[in-house]
């Protein structure tokens, strides 16, 4: 007579009474074969070890699945995590993304750099507060040896450009707008939109700030305006994107009761104007080093390191 199967055996063998309850399962289904008085102690012994070592085998194949699901799990969540990343990467790549702390931006400027120096044209704002990014973009150009700036009717604004070391084609343009400051965006869009640059991380504003003290400087690689019209400006044009690197040169606050406009228009004093030449070089180091180095942070330890020093 064939062994009678029982399609619930394997669930009595994960229980740790298995070995008990087959045995009587045994009796009742074979009479005749397996009897109470032919099983003995040891062999009774013998069934518990054997359905306890079957026991443990199945429990050991359960962890050894359950470990490759879960490893097979984890490394899907890898991968999930890993293209993620890459996704949000490419994503910074096009939009660029804005970082105020100063660190350094991914984005890849291109082979054409652009400086502008903000502030208003005319012999009357000459060496006012509100014109240091003129002075400023005037000590970058000696410093690179660039020719003499020349007046652009299509982009309203002076211009000079110099070629720069490395690959054929990159150079620096150094700008200062003529729309007066309220749209020096418009000058910057459109050379931008004619020379073809692309990307805003290729572009630093270099303007004046009441919230700094006189001479000191801050450097970000994006930001908002501060309440700056010129930056304001810019960032109209880029479409409210503030992914571009700006210089702020302190000019000090205004006295108590003065007017802001008042204040950043007058000229500086003379004691002001000695030590004019010394911001305007240590502008000129951050901005080269900015047109040499990708790497943001540099630019932002030479600027700690200059207002230390100041």
């Amino acid at each position: 007579m064939p062994p009678r199967i029982f399609p619930n055996a394997a669930a009595f063998a994960m229980t740790p009474a298995a070995s008990v309850t087959r045995l009587r399962l045994l009796q009742s289904s074979h009479p005749k074969t397996v009897s109470s008085s032919s099983i003995t102690k040891s062999g009774t012994a013998r069934a518990v070890l054997h359905q306890q070592q079957q026991l443990c085998r199945r429990r050991k194949s359960v962890r050894v699945l359950c470990t490759s699901s879960n490893g097979s799990a984890a490394a899907a969540a890898s991968e999930d995590e890993q293209e993620k990343r890459s996704k949000k990467k490419r994503t910074n790549a096009q939009t660029g993304p804005g970082n105020g702390d100063g660190t350094s931006s991914e984005i890849p400027r291109g082979d054409h750099l652009l400086i502008v120096g903000l502030g208003n044209p005319g012999k009357e704002y000459e060496l006012t507060r509100h014109n240091i990014g003129f002075e400023v973009v005037d000590a970058v150009a000696r410093r690179f040896d660039a020719p003499k700036f020349r007046m652009h009717a299509r982009f309203q604004a002076v211009t000079t450009t110099v070629a720069l070391p490395g690959p054929i084609g990159r150079k620096l343009t150094l700008m200062k707008p003529m729309t007066y400051m309220n749209l020096s965006g418009r000058a910057v869009r459109t050379y931008m939109k004619f020379h073809k640059i692309e990307s805003r991380a290729a572009v630093m504003a270099i303007v004046d700030d009441v919230n700094l003290d006189f001479g000191w400087l801050r450097v970000r690689s994006s930001g908002s305006a501060g309440g700056h019209n010129g930056l304001k400006s810019i960032q109209q044009q880029f479409a409210g994107k503030s992914d571009y690197a700006r210089l702020r040169v302190g000019v000090g606050a205004p006295r108590p009761r003065q007017d802001l406009a008042d204040h950043v228009l007058a000229k500086f004093t003379r004691s002001e104007q000695k030590e004019l030449d010394t911001i305007c070089m240590d502008c000129a180091d951050v901005a080269e080093e900015w047109v040499r180095s990708e790497d943001f942070s540099r630019v932002s330890q030479l600027v700690g390191q200059l207002n230390k020093a100041s």
